[in-house]
């Protein structure tokens, strides 16, 4: 595949391995490393999640399991956009796959004004891994119980109301759809980071906010926030404890699924042979484990199901992106 640190200029590759979790399965992909591709920084959540499963993978396929990250300098443009291109451009072999969440790709390609391809044609999905929730919080010490408190002191409050969201397209979504179903006249305060969205929550300049799922709870667990709604259709298996958008009128479905994707020319017979290792995976208790730490249930489907998911999200990010007034790209 030829991937180097000097072609990119800022990306980082790992070999990793582990003890095997089930039987190696029958082999459609020529024997060689297989790399998988990763759009987020060494460190990130989104980077712990490729290298879990990596290490799974790599057993079961029975080779080398390269973990190869590939982000955005400064200004080229959305998160994963180069991530994404280096995969549709790659060969459709098997040996090069892409582990990311669905919400980035459907977003990005809303996002731009003359894409140069599309994600649902260009790319194949093998399989879903989880869905990644995002959450509405308040101050701990806030008065608000519920989001039925929250929607009905926001509507008082009318334009005087602020929320503060990070500069993420999914977060924006949710808030501006919570807005629009609650009849809200809040104004959106965007930083750059949760950790600043939260430090402006602490101050008090605004009433609450949208986060990713895993910030939230570890803030929480200190007693820094209350989180009073996640944005999945229903609960997690993983943290019952809290409530959906859903639960109180609000139809908030929008999150950040991870699925795997290979180039769309990909032989069916090597797409099936993914899914099922990648089902093998996210089927084990380890998994689980893994999955409900970052309070994310386990979620598998097929490729056609995946495949299907991509599409309708896709279709529905066209929507999303005019009522939460994000700005496209050029």
């Amino acid at each position: 595949m030829g991937i180097t640190r000097r072609d990119f200029g800022l990306g980082t590759t790992a070999v990793l391995g582990a003890a095997m979790i089930g039987p190696a399965i029958a082999a459609p992909i020529a024997k060689g490393d297989i790399y998988l591709i990763c759009g987020f920084p060494t460190g990130t959540a989104g980077d712990t999640i490729c290298r879990f499963f990596a290490r799974k993978l790599q057993p079961i396929l029975g080779a080398t399991v390269t973990v190869v990250n590939i982000m955005e300098g400064a200004h080229q443009g959305y998160e994963g956009n180069l991530a994404t291109k280096f995969v549709v451009e790659a060969q459709p072999d098997g040996r090069t796959i892409y582990l990311t969440a669905g919400g980035i790709l459907v977003a990005n390609q809303n996002l731009q004004h003359n894409p140069p391809f599309d994600v649902s044609k260009a790319l194949q999905s093998f399989g879903t891994m989880t869905r990644v929730p995002n959450t509405l919080v308040v101050r701990a010490d806030s008065p608000y119980k519920t989001l039925a408190d929250l929607s009905a002191a926001m509507k008082v409050k009318g334009s005087d109301a602020k929320y503060g969201v990070p500069n993420g397209s999914v977060v924006r979504v949710i808030g501006a759809l919570y807005r629009q179903q609650a009849g809200l006249q809040a104004a959106e305060i965007v930083k750059r980071e949760s950790s600043e969205v939260f430090k402006d929550l602490d101050a008090g300049t605004i009433d609450y906010a949208l986060s990713n799922n895993w910030y939230p709870v570890t803030q929480e667990k200190i007693g820094r926030v209350r989180i009073l709604a996640m944005s999945l259709k229903e609960r997690l298996h993983a943290a019952p404890q809290y409530p959906t958008f859903n639960e109180y009128g609000y139809p908030v479905d929008v999150d950040g699924w991870w699925a795997g994707y290979v180039p769309s020319a990909t032989p069916r017979s090597i797409v099936n042979y993914l899914n099922a290792a990648l089902g093998q995976v996210v089927a084990s208790e380890e998994c689980r484990q893994f999955f409900n730490g970052i309070i994310c249930d386990p979620w598998t489907q097929t490729p056609d199901q995946s495949q299907a998911l991509l599409e309708r999200q896709l279709s529905a990010w066209h929507d999303y992106v005019e009522i939460a007034n994000l700005e496209k790209e050029h």
